[in-house]
């Protein structure tokens, strides 16, 4: 150490902190001091540092050694932030406040500051596999850095655009301009273009004619005569512009059809061993059947296609259906409704105005729902019969109008008397005489009435029924006012 006469330099490199012994430097005089007073010398393997210094604790002819640790000289130990992906690449020069970028990849959450070349990003959430920022404001091509106490990771590069957003150009493929009602489903593609990029198709597919047409993903389906619009959309981003594209089909084949029914009264809710009727319309005009789903609570009664008859108490449910056909498209109604225990509540049935049975002038039998009618036009006789299970006196009303005068003829029938235990439980007739039978001056008038009429009119007929228990006769049941409507002529 004492007058030393030479001298080599260490040189460290920062990346990684290996040290390497510089040229050795020659002197023939150590100065004034006499000798070597400082020297810094480093370790290649630990990266220490030490210091080499003469002052006036040392021993002669000895030196005072420091020993320290420089973290601008010491090779990172711990781990760096890795970038796999990034969400978006571009940006126009000036994007809207809170445009975001995130990051996937690992030791995210070390990340202590991010630059979209020099200027710092603001840092979102972060977890160790997914890092938010907002892009700052630039412009052209720059690198992303991300920062951290053991190093910096490499984000890749970000492009801004510049103002304007770029178009994407969208070109939809909807299959032939032309379908049919009942066509297998298409399934609808799209491509996506952008001058000087390289677009990332994100499609979605819809349809602006909901009633003609849908779309279920990409899958669309025809459903009705009519025009079908279908659209491609590509959604936009903070540098891409949003892209579509329409197509329009025209489809042929059924027009749809409407099944209606009219409101089911509570009174036709309740077990009833003499039923009720429904009433479904469709506006096609063509014939409706039913589907009895839960027969053991409701079940098909034997006077007409539509007469329900309810079993016991539970749920009930009737699938009304109409098959379609070169006009008209299928269409189907459930009917749904909780059957309650017997009781005393009476049902009123208004019958069906628009659909009036047509009566034969020959005095032929018609069934009208659970009543049997017959008119005659060269006596004049009109005349009625119920069937039921439950007994008890009937009145039928029935009312006409001929020319601008309303006439109304009453008759009476029933069983005013209880049957025996056998015959309880079955289908029984009540017949009545004929209506405005003649007897008195009044009905003689009304049966001349009714023989002179040249055109067809309509007939309302109430049939009242006080309903009473077969065997307990004096034990009532549902009462029932049924409206029929008939037309004679």
């Amino acid at each position: 150490v004492s007058n030393p006469t030479s001298a080599a330099v260490v040189s460290v490199k920062v990346a990684t902190g290996a040290g390497t012994a510089g040229e050795i430097v020659k002197y023939t005089s150590a100065g004034s001091i006499g000798g070597l007073s400082s020297a810094y010398v480093v370790d290649p393997t630990s990266k220490d540092i030490f210091w080499w210094f003469t002052d006036a604790a040392a021993a002669t002819d000895k030196m005072s050694v420091y020993k320290w640790r420089n973290p601008l000289y010491v090779k990172p130990t711990g781990p760096v932030p890795a970038v796999t992906s990034k969400n978006l690449e571009f940006a126009t020069d000036t994007p809207a406040a809170g445009t975001k970028v995130t990051f996937t990849g690992t030791n995210l959450d070390l990340v202590t500051a991010v630059k979209f070349g020099t200027v710092t990003a603001t840092l979102g959430a972060k977890s160790a596999t997914s890092l938010e920022v907002t892009v700052p404001a630039g412009t052209g091509t720059v690198a992303i850095s991300l920062e951290s106490a053991n190093g910096n990771g490499d984000g890749g590069s970000f492009k801004y655009v510049g103002a304007t957003k770029v178009a994407q150009t969208v070109t939809l493929n909807s299959g032939a301009a032309a379908a049919t009602v009942g066509d297998a489903d298409r399934t609808l593609s799209a491509t996506v273009s952008m001058t000087g990029y390289t677009a990332t198709p994100s499609l979605t597919y819809s349809t602006t004619t909901s009633a003609v047409c849908s779309v279920t993903g990409s899958k669309l389906k025809f459903l009705t005569k009519g025009s079908c619009v279908v659209k491609a959309t590509q959604a936009g981003s903070s540098w891409a512009a949003e892209g579509s594209a329409t197509a329009t089909i025209t489809v042929d084949g059924p027009n749809p059809q409407t099944i209606s029914l009219r409101t089911i009264a509570s009174s036709m809710k309740l077990v009833n061993e003499d039923g009720y009727f429904l009433y479904p319309t469709t506006d096609s005009g063509l014939a409706l059947s039913l589907t009895f789903n839960t027969p053991a609570v409701c079940k098909k009664g034997t006077y007409s296609t539509f007469h329900v008859i309810n079993v016991k108490t539970g749920l009930c449910k009737i699938t009304v259906t109409q098959a379609g056909d070169s006009q008209w498209a299928p269409a189907s109604l459930v009917v749904s409704y909780t059957v309650a225990k017997a009781g005393t509540t009476k049902l009123v049935d208004a019958g069906n105005v628009n659909n009036p049975v047509t009566l034969s002038s020959n005095g032929t039998k018609t069934n009208v729902l659970s009543e049997v009618v017959s008119w005659k036009k060269s006596t004049g006789a009109l005349t009625i019969s119920s069937k039921g299970v439950w007994i008890g006196p009937v009145v039928a009303t029935a009312t006409f109008k001929v020319g601008n005068k309303s006439l109304s003829c009453i008759v009476k029938y029933g069983t005013l008397k209880a049957v025996s235990s056998k015959l309880a439980s079955s289908q029984k007739t009540f017949i009545a005489p004929s209506f405005c039978s003649g007897k008195t001056t009044s009905e003689k008038a009304l049966v001349a009435a009714l023989k002179k009429i040249t055109e067809p009119m309509t007939v309302k007929i109430v049939v009242t029924r006080d309903s009473r228990n077969p065997v307990k006769y004096t034990t009532k049941g549902q009462a029932v006012a049924r409206t029929i409507y008939v037309v004679i002529g």
